[in-house]
């Protein structure tokens, strides 16, 4: 399955028929509660609520400590307020048409308690890079963010070298590493192809590389990448386990 820019959806509703045989998994999650924190603080902008709701609605059936900061134009157009009624006093909504943008550091500082605390934030890109950037330098903060889209560019080209099967390919400029080993008939797991879900995850080797995922706050290693966005930093090779 494979379609370089609008995913497996398009290639199901072009491609799909009675009796087309289709390999499926079960799903993979890169933005989930972080079990190793006694204490979540929650961050929604606008649709961004979808994921965040799910995570505050389990931490209230766990009993955990948490608070959510949701944020959106007003109350008229801020989805699921209803099924945060049970929890309210945890929530805290802000209404930019009246109230204006939160200083958001400000508004969630009493919640962060301790050295173990994990902020999650989901919503436009604005909101998720302001709050990487405000929070991820603290120690006694692990920030986890998910993003609606990537913001990588394919820029320059590059070869790479598969150790396994042997030989060199070349990148070209505005092509993903992922695109050129299906040219070449080498076929790696992949679901977003964009840098956001981590499912081509591969073993790197050798090389340095701009990573260009938007996988904030994973316990992403040196030594992997994602041939779906990631890029040779300088004029390395880069060496895959592949």
């Amino acid at each position: 399955m494979r379609n370089r820019e609008d995913g497996a959806a398009r290639w199901l509703h072009d491609n799909a028929a009675v009796g087309t045989s289709l390999t499926a998994g079960p799903p993979s999650n890169t933005f989930e509660i972080d079990p190793t924190s006694d204490n979540h603080v929650l961050i929604a902008g606008g649709v961004g609520i979808t994921p965040i709701l799910a995570m505050a609605l389990e931490l209230a059936e766990r009993g955990a400590s948490w608070h959510l900061l949701y944020i959106g134009s007003s109350r008229q157009e801020m989805a699921f307020l209803e099924h945060l009624r049970g929890v309210r006093e945890r929530v805290t909504v802000w209404e930019t048409a009246s109230r204006g943008r939160p200083d958001v550091p400000a508004v969630v500082s009493e919640w962060i308690d301790g050295a173990s605390t994990a902020l999650y934030c989901c919503g436009p890109a604005g909101l998720v890079e302001s709050v990487s950037s405000d929070f991820s330098g603290r120690d006694d903060v692990r920030v986890l963010s998910e993003r609606f889209t990537a913001t990588t560019e394919l820029g320059g080209s590059f070869e790479v070298e598969l150790n396994r099967s042997g030989g060199r390919i070349r990148v070209p400029d505005g092509v993903s590493v992922l695109d050129a080993l299906e040219e070449r008939g080498i076929d790696i797991p992949w679901s977003c192809r964009a840098g956001i879900c981590g499912t081509c995850e591969t073993p790197l080797i050798a090389g340095r590389t701009d990573h260009g995922d938007s996988l904030v706050g994973t316990t992403r290693a040196d030594d992997v990448c994602f041939p779906c966005v990631f890029r040779a930093a300088d004029d390395d090779v880069i060496v895959l386990d592949i």
